[in-house]
């Protein structure tokens, strides 16, 4: 391989990543059941959001970072390697993240990194 870029498993954190695809209501209901549970469960879990993202009935032990404007594709992607990076310095378990946007422009980059980081961990919401 002359590109670690190209591996099917790529800038992943430490903790496990899990990316949630659909309607972005349901992804985000299930994202924080899911985080609820992790948390049941003894971990530490991180959730990766767009600044208008309504998250509700939050618990306070979760830690939630905002990356930016959802249809701000260069914030995004300019803080999705720290956030990774931030979530894994603080210890979490599991990091739970939604993909952003259409498939055109840079969404694609940020949707294949986020695939990669996942490592074929995909949930698909649906409606």
């Amino acid at each position: 391989m002359k590109s670690p870029g190209l591996l099917s498993r790529h800038y992943s954190p430490r903790a496990e990543l899990i990316l949630y695809e659909g309607p972005t209501r349901p992804v985000l209901e299930r994202i924080i059941a899911d985080a609820t549970a992790a948390l049941a469960r003894g971990q530490r879990a991180g959730v990766i959001a767009a600044d208008e993202d309504e998250l509700e009935a939050v618990p306070a032990s979760l830690r939630i970072v905002r990356l930016g404007p959802e249809r701000d594709h260069h914030v995004l992607a300019a803080n999705l390697y720290n956030t990774l990076r931030s979530l894994d310095a603080e210890g979490v378990d599991v990091i739970l993240a939604r993909t952003f946007g259409d498939e055109s422009g840079l969404a694609v980059a940020i949707l294949d990194r986020l695939r990669r980081a996942a490592a074929g961990r995909i949930v698909r919401v649906r409606p």
